[in-house]
């Protein structure tokens, strides 16, 4: 809980500083390469998180990652605080609260597209129209997954919504509404003769 506050506070200062230097889409392409780079396996992760190993040599490690990837400023001074901090492992989460803020500002939402087939460039964009104005969004950029038991339609999540227009969705409300009535009907039967 404490590591999401944290990491909340330090995904808006960053915001901030990007919006106020016109660095936003810089940092989050920074924020996206270091994860990648700095947690790419579990054991780089132990080694962050490890309060034994010396800072000095972590802040070695770091300024090694850092002369290859060139960041911003901003980025580097958040690093070196991250470090300095014994934070760095919650630059993951920085991140996700750094894209969630992003996108809020710019009323831009990611929707994960479920479909038995893959969507056509065409069918894409439209549906990233369409969701765009149900939500009253900017822009709705798609993730789309392929998923063949779906048997055809689509399934849309986007923030918490959830909407499932696919056949296999169709087939089980409409297998759940023929079965509601009759597990009730004995009941009904029973008091009917009252």
């Amino acid at each position: 809980m404490v590591e999401n506050i944290l990491a909340n506070r330090y995904a808006k200062a960053l915001v901030a500083a990007g919006t106020e230097a016109g660095v936003t889409d810089r940092l989050a392409e920074e924020l996206a390469l270091l994860v990648d780079g700095l947690f790419a396996d579990g054991a780089l992760e132990k080694f962050w998180a490890n309060d034994i190993i010396d800072r000095a040599v972590k802040r070695a490690a770091l300024d090694e990652v850092l002369s290859g990837a060139e960041p911003s400023d901003i980025m580097t001074r958040l690093l070196h605080l991250l470090l300095k901090k014994n934070r760095l492992t919650l630059l993951p989460r920085i991140r996700e609260r750094f894209e969630g803020i992003r996108r809020s500002r710019s009323r831009t939402e990611i929707a994960i597209v479920r479909t038995a087939r893959p969507l056509t460039d065409e069918m894409r964009a439209r549906l990233s129209s369409v969701l765009a104005r149900r939500f009253d969004l900017a822009d709705v950029v798609i993730e789309e997954e392929v998923e063949e038991p779906l048997l055809g339609g689509i399934v849309v999540r986007l923030g918490c919504e959830v909407l499932d227009g696919s056949v296999k969705g169709a087939l089980t409300r409409f297998l759940s509404s023929v079965a509601a009535p009759a597990a009730a009907g004995p009941d009904l039967q029973a008091n009917h003769g009252d």
